[in-house]
């Protein structure tokens, strides 16, 4: 009697089973929206180098001559406004200049010491972009042969990076509540919130030209006009439909 009576049971368990099945909670419907926003802000900070290279045969001459001339820049800057506020020691290297091997050498032949180069630098990074043409003339007649990558930069880009980001998340509701309203429904709550990382700022390479325009003392100052920085920022939204 026992076993029709766990068939039944066993009948009742398995008959069960679909109906639990549809009884799983429902996916809720979803509406997925991106905001963004593309802020052009004026650089107002710039970054360089300026340094000298120098070459001799020992290496306290090459040394103390490339120091002499870096004062010479230095001072020409400072007369021509730079701040001690605004420059800092920037790279500097000593390394030895090797004999090249020459065509006929002997099986035990070893490169020598022919002699040093010396590079020496200042960092400058300054608010007064329109000095920078000036500065970089000052120092080529100074003698200065390292103009390094000129950087127009931002001074606070968080501020500006904060100002994209509401833009960006407002374009973000208010695209979901047009597309709600189109389509018919209603919106419940955000599901999930999503920012996208900051972009670089451009930069603007003019090392090589710099370095020209300075090796003649009778140039007038390169123009140097940045363009504005562009400031990005991305939101991606997912709001919950109302049933």
């Amino acid at each position: 009697m026992w076993q029709f009576f766990l068939i039944f049971i066993l009948m009742l368990l398995t008959a069960a089973t679909p109906a639990l099945a549809d009884e799983k909670p429902k996916e809720p419907s979803t509406l997925q929206v991106r905001g963004e926003a593309l802020l052009e802000v004026p650089a107002d900070e710039v970054r360089l180098s300026i340094g000298i290279s120098s070459s001799g045969k020992t290496a306290d001459t090459v040394l103390e001559e490339n120091s002499r001339a870096l004062r010479r820049v230095e001072q020409a800057l400072r007369e021509a406004g730079l701040e001690a506020g605004e420059y800092s020691t920037g790279h500097f290297s000593l390394q030895p200049n090797w004999s090249p091997r020459p065509r006929t050498a002997a099986t035990d032949w070893k490169p020598e010491i022919a002699g040093y180069t010396v590079i020496n630098s200042l960092q400058i990074r300054s608010r007064k972009l329109d000095k920078i043409g000036r500065w970089i003339e000052v120092a080529g007649k100074q003698g200065a042969n390292d103009i390094g990558q000129v950087v127009f930069a931002l001074a606070d880009p968080r501020q500006h990076r904060e100002k994209a980001i509401r833009e960006a998340t407002a374009n973000a509701l208010a695209d979901a509540r047009t597309l709600a309203e189109a389509a018919g429904v209603k919106l419940e709550r955000i599901l999930q919130l999503q920012l996208d990382q900051p972009g670089q700022a451009p930069v603007l390479r003019m090392a090589e030209s710099a370095r020209v325009r300075t090796l003649a003392a009778d140039l007038a100052p390169p123009i140097v006009a940045p363009d504005d920085l562009q400031v990005r920022a991305g939101i991606s939204l997912t709001w919950q439909i109302a049933e």
